[in-house]
């Protein structure tokens, strides 16, 4: 979930094909497990028609609400400028990402010594 390298970096180790589609089917699994019902989510594709959700429409116009957040997330490239992956989470939790939750819980575990 670093998004400097996605899955660029287990090309570059040399990782089989087959290693990194379980990485992702593991990744996908425990987003859809514990992250796909969650009310980041929801916010982006509840609707309401009162009149204090209007520019909501606005800002909502255009939103597949049906796309997969995971393949959405793959396929596209490594975002370069991503130096500090927390902080590049963090922006993206604010803008209601649907990964961004899932990310920072990983990307902030405490190691284990």
């Amino acid at each position: 979930l670093h998004p400097r390298y996605k899955t660029t970096y287990f090309t570059r180790q040399g990782w089989p094909t087959e290693w990194i589609d379980n990485a992702t089917a593991l990744l996908r699994a425990e987003y859809e497990k514990r992250y796909s019902g969650a009310s980041i989510t929801e916010s982006i594709t509840e609707r309401h028609d009162t009149p204090d959700n209007f520019f909501k429409h606005i800002d909502d116009y255009g939103l597949d609400d049906k796309s997969d957040p995971i393949d959405n997330w793959l396929s596209t490239g490594p975002i370069r400028t991503a130096q500090d992956p927390l902080t590049w989470w963090s922006g993206m939790l604010a803008d209601n990402h649907p990964l961004a939750a899932m990310a920072l819980d990983i990307l902030s575990a405490p190691g284990k010594f």
